[in-house]
């Protein structure tokens, strides 16, 4: 595919040519470095019990939605790589909403 010299092509095999992934990968470090430095590590919060517990609590859980025991309609959001759970107050965020995060209504999660 022709490329000018100021951007980037999407070739067929979806890989990119042109310097603006150079520039995104630097972005990219620089902003992992940001949120690493930001970061409090505390290698003992939890021991190995407390985490045994966590893990039994998730499981229950995922056996309870699976089960309809959530009645509110947006408390599971599921995808095919992930679901997640809402409780209390749930919120809309992601690229496919970007720049429109909302809270959502009450009564909307469990």
């Amino acid at each position: 595919p022709p490329m000018n010299a100021d951007k980037h092509v999407i070739t067929p095999d979806g890989s990119a040519q042109g310097p603006a992934p150079i520039i995104t990968g630097l972005k990219a470090k620089i902003e992992h470095a940001k949120i690493a430095e930001s970061l409090m590590f505390f290698p003992d919060f939890l021991d190995e019990s407390s985490c045994q517990i966590c893990e039994m609590m998730i499981d229950e859980l995922l056996v309870a939605a699976k089960m309809g025991h959530f009645t509110c309609p947006r408390t599971v959001d599921a995808s095919a790589k992930r679901h997640k759970y809402f409780f209390g107050y749930g919120y809309t965020y992601g690229k496919s909403k970007e720049g429109t995060n909302e809270l959502l209504p009450e009564g909307s999660v469990d």
